[in-house]
């Protein structure tokens, strides 16, 4: 049976006699810079503050982390590196800032010992063993993790879709812990988890809409996809790409779909007052602009609300034609 843990009384009485004999600023050192694990002290704000070189703070720091290095080989110290192992397996491999400063990990109050412990779970030479990313206190080097989080998507949804079950097991196997595997997933891992399924999710805003419909496999309302884009997502600029990307089709009044689904394309009531012009030599009556239009099941209030619009212009015959976009000014005008 292993040996009962430490208190945290047990471990700050230790902690500060391993630190005990060095100087003012040796300690400083150590506490601001070598232990803070986020936003730590600059060299040359070091050594600005004690009127010395960039060099001469890193070879202090240098010998003062030689010297922590040698005291921790006394089994006196060994509850520290326990008490370490503990703390970093707690933390995994990233937690969300908000979750690191509930424990004491960043911000005004931090602890030191919690800043020398993760140091310590760490490499002595990164100089800390977390880092700040992208609002999350990342093990260092945070770019390893979350490459190996996106290889480890884009191979599971090669072939398509997965379930959300089988990916967070996976994104906990790199190390992230349960509570906090679907926001690094989400934010990281260039996945969308909707609902029991994850899709991949990459690229520009029309290829995740594209990737959206191919996955429910039916039209949608522009504000369903804005929705499922997330919540920073514009419909407007939503509205403009799937207009002009020629993936897309417009199936309803305020459907899209994937062009290759095939189908009609809908043409708006305007549209299709204009087709009817048209078709007619280019005017007609509103009677017969209505009884043409009605077909599609649209409100005859809809059809003149459309066609006394700035689109067509009524003749002196009582006729409609569509508006051109220029008009010929008269000579002499």
């Amino acid at each position: 049976m292993g040996a009962k843990p430490h208190s945290p009384g047990e471990l700050v009485v230790l902690f500060e006699d391993l630190l005990s004999g060095f100087d003012k600023r040796d300690l400083r050192i150590l506490l601001v810079r070598t232990f803070r694990t986020l936003s730590p002290a600059s060299l040359q704000e070091l050594g600005d503050s004690f009127g010395v070189s960039r060099e001469r703070i890193r070879s202090v720091e240098s010998t003062c982390i030689q010297v922590i290095q040698s005291r921790l080989k006394n089994a006196r110290f060994r509850p520290l590196l326990q008490g370490s192992a503990r703390f970093v397996e707690t933390i995994g491999r990233a937690v969300p800032i908000r979750v690191a400063e509930s424990a004491g990990l960043c911000g005004n109050h931090a602890s030191f010992l919690q800043g020398f412990l993760l140091w310590l779970g760490g490499s002595y030479e990164s100089g800390g063993s977390y880092e700040m990313k992208d609002k999350w206190v990342i093990q260092q080097p945070a770019n390893q993790w979350i490459e190996k989080t996106r290889r480890m998507t884009k191979s599971l949804l090669r072939r398509g879709p997965a379930s959300t079950e089988e990916l967070l097991e996976r994104v906990c196997a790199v190390g992230l812990r349960k509570d906090v595997a679907r926001q690094w997933a989400s934010e990281f891992g260039q996945v969308r988890l909707l609902g029991p399924v994850a899709i991949r999710w990459e690229g520009s805003l029309a290829d995740k809409t594209a990737a959206i419909l191919e996955f429910r496999r039916e039209p949608m309302s522009r504000t369903r996809i804005s929705k499922l884009l997330g919540p920073d997502q514009s419909v407007r600029t939503l509205s403009n790409f799937l207009s002009k990307d020629q993936r897309f089709k417009r199936l309803g009044l305020d459907l899209f779909g994937l062009r290759k689904w095939g189908g009609k394309e809908y043409n708006s009531i305007a549209d299709t007052i204009e087709d009817v012009i048209h078709s007619n030599g280019g005017e007609a009556t509103v009677t017969h602009i209505i009884s043409r239009v009605l077909a599609r099941n649209t409100q005859e209030s809809s059809i003149r609300r459309n066609l006394y619009g700035p689109r067509f212009h009524r003749l002196d015959s009582g006729s409609y034609c569509v508006r051109q976009a220029t008009v010929d000014l008269p000579s002499g005008s």
